[in-house]
């Protein structure tokens, strides 16, 4: 006996599956108004049981990705296109913001943001190695994302890692502050920690 066991079931019918046998009782498998299922266990294993199905396919099955993998690959591209600039902008006038504040000097503006900007590269090698991470997660549905994901050491391994990638530009954003203001460490230090923080905060609401 088992509970939360998921399987994929995956039932040729018609000429494709060279074991199916036609007859003139065969049904129109274009017009399909009901399925039956019939279930049977020995004396021993009856018990109380729930059957949930899921993605239930009438014809050859294509996954989505095969269908409009472009279409995919298109929307995460222009989406994380979008993000990095918002990002970009966000990060780039809270440290501003903050340089000034604390008495520091931020010199041109056009530097200033080439070098934030440069910053944020790195969200480029983060990306990629999310993108490696969650390519080796297992096919979920929404009753087995706990069972499947939560417990997965890539899924693990990618959740830290947002954290330490954000922890890394912050100290990176200290040293662009420290050499472009001539700030003290203590305040560039200071600068990027309040500017990293909210900068999570407003990109959560934006993004």
């Amino acid at each position: 006996n088992s509970s939360n066991t998921w399987a994929n079931v995956t039932v040729d019918v018609g000429s494709e599956n060279p074991n199916w046998t036609s007859s003139p009782n065969s049904p129109d498998w274009g017009n399909i108004t009901g399925l039956e299922f019939k279930l049977a266990w020995s004396t021993s294993d009856a018990a109380n049981l729930t059957l949930k199905i899921d993605d239930l396919h009438f014809g050859k099955y294509v996954s989505l990705f095969a269908v409009a993998a472009f279409d995919i690959i298109f929307y995460f591209s222009v989406d994380a296109f979008i993000a990095f600039f918002l990002n970009w902008a966000i990060y780039g006038i809270l440290l501003l913001m903050f340089t000034m504040m604390l008495g520091g000097k931020a010199g041109s503006l056009t530097r200033f943001f080439v070098v934030i900007g440069h910053v944020f590269i790195i969200t480029t090698l983060y990306l990629l190695i999310n993108t490696l991470l969650f390519s080796t997660l297992p096919q979920i549905t929404a009753e087995t994302f706990q069972e499947k994901w939560l417990s997965n050491w890539a899924f693990q391994l990618g959740y830290h890692l947002d954290f330490t990638f954000k922890a890394w530009m912050a100290v990176l954003f200290a040293i662009a502050i420290h050499s472009l203001s001539k700030v003290t460490w203590i305040k560039a230090a200071v600068i990027s920690a309040i500017a990293s923080i909210l900068g999570f905060f407003f990109t959560l609401a934006v993004l």
